[in-house]
């Protein structure tokens, strides 16, 4: 048995070693064949009685004296009884070390937890750690923490907890202050602090401070996910918002279905059309959208999500451009939510799916369209895929899903008119969709990406060899270009672009 075994096995962990006194000795002596008649291990070792405060709480392996000599072994620390009397040494065998080991080293053990426990003491400050004298005071001894009111030991989170970089900004921050303290740049901080553990109000005058309750600062927490599918649909009004909402902000780079269907499929889901599409579309589109609005709909999104995944085996089956739609539709949730499926893997199947459609070449993709409406949407389903397919793989550092030579993208653009401007009678020119044309330079920096990643680290080539060679001089006009052709609407489109590279 290891010592620290034994050790944690003592009764008095932490403390002093249990007095024995010598005049309680031959009392002990006259009840040894009582006590022997406890019950004993294979190993000789005894399990004493519980309601003894000076006995050992737990069994402790007897000593190699009283074994060789087959006698009652007394786990008392630091010599058994028989040895003390003897004035012998009192070691045990150690089995997984293979030696014997003194009982005074589990004393020498003890004295060093105390030791420890007196040098941490002086790290922490338990009167004043609400009101720091500065926030260097808050920094310094960061590492220690309460995991919850009632825990009274700190916990240390050690060096990935990202105290240092904490301790770095801080101090890289107070060299733009004049004084060259924190509390210049937030001044507030510290008097809402105090203001909110005395009991004060913020504001208010006099009398509000005996009627009025504090107003609790902390931010409300709202579930993240959901455990149960949701019974209907939201009201209409708030489904009209909830769709206005993901034409806004989730078909700006992925327009993945079009506009008048959506707006079909809605009417047919609360006229209570049991397709499994529509019903799927309609719900997982409520998803999107709250988690898109904010976090604290992240629960109520995803009770949405759970009632859109009872028709995903419907909708899979098929395999066609709609289960394309469903599965770019899951793989949006899925980035907004990584609780839920794994995009990687609905992202592989949507890559399989478009091959076997003969989505993934120009010669094929013209293949089952009846109506203009039809080829558009592959097209649009295809650089949809392959931009989810070139992020995985920019992302993981793995080389493209798509078995094309050199990432070659033949497929044409789809059309940048409005959705309105298309349908099955045909496409009527007009000004182009801001939406549209995001979604065709999004997929531009993709293959950019999937160029660099190629050619410098997908395998050894024999060129470029240094940052001299013309490769990177092409690369780098490429990227300008890139740059200074992007949409001037919506304004942040710009510095979106800044932010991708």
């Amino acid at each position: 048995m290891e010592a620290s075994i034994v050790f944690h096995q003592v009764e008095g962990f932490g403390s002093h070693t249990i007095p024995r006194p010598h005049h309680q000795h031959q009392h002990q002596h006259q009840h040894q064949h009582q006590d022997f008649s406890q019950r004993r291990t294979p190993n000789g070792d005894e399990h004493e009685e519980p309601g003894n405060p000076h006995r050992i709480a737990h069994t402790l392996t007897a000593c190699c004296r009283c074994r060789q000599r087959k006698t009652r072994c007394d786990p008392t620390l630091p010599k058994c009884l028989p040895c003390e009397r003897s004035g012998s040494t009192c070691e045990y065998f150690d089995t997984t070390k293979g030696k014997k080991i003194g009982r005074h080293y589990v004393v020498r053990l003890q004295e060093r937890v105390r030791a420890l426990d007196a040098e941490l003491g002086q790290y922490i400050d338990e009167e004043d750690e609400l009101h720091a004298n500065d926030h260097e005071d808050i920094i310094r001894p960061g590492g220690l923490v309460r995991l919850n009111e009632t825990d009274e030991t700190p916990r240390y989170l050690g060096p990935s907890s990202g105290i240092a970089m904490t301790r770095i900004v801080m101090e890289e921050a107070k060299r733009y202050t004049d004084t060259g303290r924190i509390s210049e740049l937030i001044p507030n901080v510290k008097a809402r602090r105090k203001a909110t553990s005395s009991g004060l109000p913020l504001s208010g005058n006099r009398s509000q401070s005996f009627s009025m309750p504090v107003i609790n600062p902390r931010k409300k927490s709202y579930p993240m996910i959901s455990g149960v599918p949701a019974a209907g649909l939201p009201s209409r009004v708030i489904a009209d918002k909830l769709v206005e909402v993901f034409h806004q902000r989730a078909q700006v780079f992925t327009p993945a279905i079009h506009e008048k269907i959506l707006a079909t499929a809605l009417e047919d889901a609360y006229a209570g059309s049991q397709d499994p599409y529509q019903n799927f579309v309609v719900r997982l589109v409520m998803a999107i959208s709250m988690q898109k609005l904010d976090s604290n709909y992240a629960g109520l999104a995803d009770s949405y999500y759970l009632a859109a995944m009872q028709y995903f085996e419907a909708v899979i089956r098929p395999k066609d451009l709609k289960t394309l739609q469903c599965l770019v539709l899951i793989g949006q949730y899925s980035l907004l939510t990584p609780t839920r499926t794994a995009v990687y893997y609905v992202v592989g199947l949507a890559t399989r799916i478009s091959q076997q459609l003969g989505l993934a070449d120009e010669k094929t993709i013209a293949l089952g369209a009846s109506d203009p409406l039809s080829l558009d949407m592959r097209r649009r389903l295809s650089w949809i895929v392959n931009t989810f397919e070139l992020g995985l793989s920019q992302s993981m550092g793995r080389p493209n899903g798509f078995a094309k030579t050199d990432d070659i993208v033949d497929i044409k653009w789809f059309e940048t008119v409005p959705d309105a401007n298309i349908s099955e009678n045909g496409i009527i020119a007009g000004p182009p969709d801001e939406k549209k044309l995001v979604a065709i330079h999004f997929c531009k920096m993709r293959l950019l990406q999937a160029e660099i990643r190629r050619t410098l680290y997908e395998m050894k080539r024999p060129e470029p060899r240094n940052a001299h060679h013309p490769w990177f001089a092409n690369m780098e006009a490429k990227m300008d270009q890139w740059l200074r052709s992007s949409p001037e609407k919506p304004p942040w489109c710009s510095r979106v672009d800044i932010i991708l590279w």
